[in-house]
């Protein structure tokens, strides 16, 4: 019954957000519960299994929610469709460990992913491959973790928001950018990966933000050309930290060796973001 009334309130926030955001559009609200019964229906009294069986049946517009459990599979979040956990990162996760050697989570156009743990073992964590100029991605509030590639892959001229992720113990880069990727990329924690964050390719475009964020404690920082318009973070590399506002500083986790980034209360990361 208590989890009943939680999926009712989550559905009806999602329904009131895209109301005030999208009030002359229809969209479904799918649910996902793997302590179903399965196959599901996708409604609150009868969830869906897999996130797989909601993205079959998307259209523009609609919502999957996610219910508190480990998801084994392979995830393509269809174009203009809002992924999202119902009780955030540390209680939702996507493993493809195992599963495929490339991404744990794609991205269509449009699409929106946010509040999960995305783990992939064998392969990369989300992945955005855009062959012209397209906008609208999110990805938010995720922890991207053991991966044995990358963690966030952005290739192709494609403006996603990346905000608020954790990037952890991935073998390859934390962020990958490449081919002209031009990210709006604020408040994210990048460690113990290969590279932190790496360039290949074209400059972002000029409107692209990289700011407000820790890349610390990889093997490589950070490397490529488009990388020095970080900002106003803590990134260790002594050169970067001689301009934008960047500070080569221990960013004082309160403890990483067993996965916990939050930051100390004294730590140098804490109100350094740029004043505007």
């Amino acid at each position: 019954m208590i989890r009943y009334f939680q999926l009712v309130l989550v559905v009806l926030l999602l329904l009131s957000v895209g109301a005030s955001a999208q009030a002359a559009l229809d969209h479904t609200t799918f649910i996902v519960d793997g302590s179903n019964t399965p196959p599901g229906t996708g409604t609150l009294l009868d969830p869906f299994t897999t996130i797989a069986a909601a993205a079959a049946l998307t259209t523009h517009h609609d919502f999957i929610v996610v219910m508190p459990g480990t998801y084994a599979e392979v995830v393509t979040v269809p174009f203009h469709t809002f992924l999202v956990s119902a009780e955030g990162a540390e209680s939702v996760v996507i493993d493809a460990s195992g599963l495929t050697s490339g991404p744990a989570v794609s991205l269509a156009m449009m699409s929106h992913i946010e509040g999960f743990t995305v783990r992939n073992t064998t392969g990369s964590g989300i992945q955005v491959v855009e062959a012209g100029n397209s906008a609208g991605r999110i990805i938010r509030q995720n922890i991207i973790i053991d991966c044995a590639q990358d963690g966030i892959v952005l290739d192709g001229v494609t403006t996603a928001a990346v905000s608020e992720n954790v990037i952890a113990s991935c073998g390859g880069v934390g962020i990958l950018l490449k081919n002209g990727a031009s990210p709006f990329f604020s408040c994210n924690t990048i460690t113990s990966c290969g590279i932190g964050m790496e360039h290949v390719g074209p400059d972002p475009d000029e409107m692209c933000f990289l700011a407000n964020s820790i890349v610390w404690g990889n093997t490589l920082d950070v490397q490529g050309s488009g990388i020095t318009r970080l900002a106003f973070s803590v990134v260790g590399d002594p050169i970067l930290s001689l301009y934008n506002g960047n500070q080569n500083v221990d960013p004082l986790f309160v403890d990483a060796s067993v996965n916990d980034f939050r930051l100390m209360r004294n730590s140098p990361a804490v109100d350094m973001a740029h004043p505007t």
